[in-house]
């Protein structure tokens, strides 16, 4: 619905506004005002951080944290993967 709409897009703007957070990998999905985080950040203390974001907003009842700690900023979202991007097989 609209109103979980304005939710994602209002995080993602926060988001985007912090300097620390901006090149991480982080997907809202907002259902009826439960926030569902996924992707990846550099440290626990961001992924705490985001979680807080999202519960301090004007509409959110619950926030599911699913984010991963990668501190080489080796995850990916969907969204960055390619239609063929599969592991190659090693090869001997």
């Amino acid at each position: 619905n609209d109103f979980d709409g304005a939710i994602e897009t209002r995080l993602g703007e926060l988001v985007d506004k912090e300097a620390a957070l901006k090149d991480d990998h982080i997907n809202f999905d907002a259902n009826n005002g439960v926030v569902t985080i996924t992707g990846s950040v550099k440290s626990a203390a961001e992924r705490d951080h985001v979680g807080d974001l999202a519960r301090s907003q004007p509409g959110v009842k619950d926030v599911i944290n699913s984010l991963e700690v990668k501190p080489n900023g080796q995850a990916r979202t969907n969204r960055d993967a390619k239609p063929n991007d599969q592991p190659r097989p090693n090869r001997k």
